[in-house]
């Protein structure tokens, strides 16, 4: 019997060393992805003291390299409603280790908000073959919608109305 027990205490104490080694089912350890920083400022590119774009700059730390995709909602509340500024969606390249991702919200949606406050950027990065979700919530400093430059273009006008020329009324 103590015999018996000998290898049996040796493989229960080897199988978590083994455990690492051989991985998870299938061999692939699965990405992890931890969120070192994030930051927001606006850009004014054409100096006309109007902001043209507002930048959400993330950074993270990558376990795996690959395609990942990031989703970005960014929204404000006002008179106890959520009104959405803009979504941002698209694939990234990312190598193992630190990257640095800049997602520009242009000025445009921000003003026709018609809302200033503080603006809430919910962040969602997801490998391109994985399931899992990583998720954070940033919150902007104060920003007044009045700084952000408005649309250049008008809503066009309708084509060929009709004129109408005032008389009496009956």
């Amino acid at each position: 019997m103590a015999r018996t027990i000998a290898p049996l205490i040796a493989l229960l104490l080897l199988l978590p060393a083994l455990a690492l080694v051989i991985g998870p089912a299938g061999g692939q350890i699965p990405p992890d992805v931890q969120f070192t920083a994030i930051r927001d400022y606006p850009v004014d590119s054409d100096r006309t003291s109007l902001y043209n774009e507002l930048i959400i700059e993330i950074t993270m730390e990558v376990t795996q390299e690959g395609g990942y995709t990031i989703a970005c909602v960014l929204s404000v509340e006002a008179s106890g409603n959520t009104y959405v500024i803009d979504i941002y969606s698209a694939n990234h390249w990312l190598e193992e280790g630190t990257n640095t991702v800049s997602i520009s919200f242009p000025s445009e949606s921000i003003f026709r908000t018609g809302h200033s406050g503080v603006f809430r950027a919910d962040i969602e990065v997801q490998k391109v073959d994985f399931n899992d979700i990583w998720e954070i919530t940033h919150l902007t400093r104060f920003y007044d919608h009045r700084l952000f430059q408005a649309p250049e273009n008008p809503p066009p006008v309708p084509p060929d109305a009709p004129i109408v020329e005032a008389g009496p009324n009956p």
